[in-house]
Parts: C-alpha cells; structure tokens; sequence
C-alpha cells in the first residue's frame, strides 16, 4: 500500500498550527517544526489511503497501481480527497469533531468514497474503464468433504460399544396413520 499524499502536500492544504493542535496528545501543541515528520501524521495518512484503497478495490475500476502513476488533475483530486479524510479522522481522533460544523464536510467525503466503491469515473481517467485486477479469476472456496474426521467417538470406535436406537421410530406409540 502507498500512500496517496505525503506529509508536506496535508500541510500545503491545512494551516500548520490547527494540525499541530490536533497531533498533540499532551495539550502542548507539537512544534511547527516537528510536524512535517509527526508519525502520527504518517500514520493518520495511511489510514486515509487504506481507505481509499478498498473504496477502489470495491468500485473494480482502478487498481492501486493506476493510482500511484496518476498526474495532473487526477493527482490533485486523490490527494485533496486523502488531505480531507485525514483531517477529518484527526479531528475525530482529538474528539474536535462538530457534527453541526463539519457535517456537511463529512458527507461530501463520504459521497467521494462512495463513488470510487460504485466505480465512477471519479478521478477521470476516461482510458480506464476496468480494473486490470477484473480479469484475473479467482480461486473460490470449495468444500471438501473429509473422509475420517478425528473425533473421540472415531479414534476410540473398540474402546466405547456402539450404540443401538430405532431407525423408524414411530411418534405416536408405533401406530401407522
């Protein structure tokens, strides 16, 4: 998995010091300096590809690799669309989430999402109409049926007698209706 923005393209697009706020887990801003290398940062990045990953691996149009090799405006889009989704689960993770304020915002990410896991034209590629991974077959669980299965009653069949019941047991007192 890669990720699909680095550090310093989240904080070309959101002030430093309102991210600096939301990596501290001491109350005490994390120097401005310090930020572009914050491994909380990295990692809240990566929760964002991953994201976008399986919205992609869902949708079937794009594959991963597609993704990496995108330029221009594309490439713009998949980062703004990964800046947005990991400030949103900073904000989350600081508890500074407003429903109210941030609503509206939370939705159009969610609809962003949506539309890679349908498999819109999202990032518009108009060369790519299916994912190269489509065509691969998978292989699909079978069912196997097990010829001895180790049970206590299979490896001890001489130890305990075997036990006797009625096939056709009758369930009114043996009368045939």
């Amino acid at each position: 998995m890669s990720q699909y923005a680095q550090n310093s393209d989240f904080l070309v697009r959101y002030d430093v010091r309102t991210v600096a706020d939301l990596l501290s887990d001491t109350g005490a801003p994390v120097a401005p300096s310090q930020v572009s290398t914050n491994a909380v940062l990295t990692a809240i990045l990566g929760d964002a590809s991953a994201d976008i990953d399986a919205a992609v691996f869902r949708g079937n149009r794009y594959t991963p690799a597609q993704l990496t090799s995108l330029s221009g405006t594309s490439a713009q889009l998949l980062i703004r669309l990964t800046s947005d989704m990991a400030m949103l689960y900073l904000k989350r993770r600081r508890g500074k989430f407003n429903a109210e304020a941030d609503g509206e915002w939370a939705k159009d990410i969610e609809s962003k999402l949506e539309s890679l896991r349908n498999g819109e034209n999202y990032l518009m590629l108009e060369d790519q109409t299916e994912a190269i991974a489509s065509t691969e077959q998978l292989d699909q669980p079978k069912m196997v049926r097990v010829q001895t299965m180790r049970t206590v009653f299979n490896m001890t069949r001489n130890y305990f007698p075997w036990q006797v019941t009625q096939r056709y047991r009758q369930p009114y007192g043996g009368c045939n209706r």
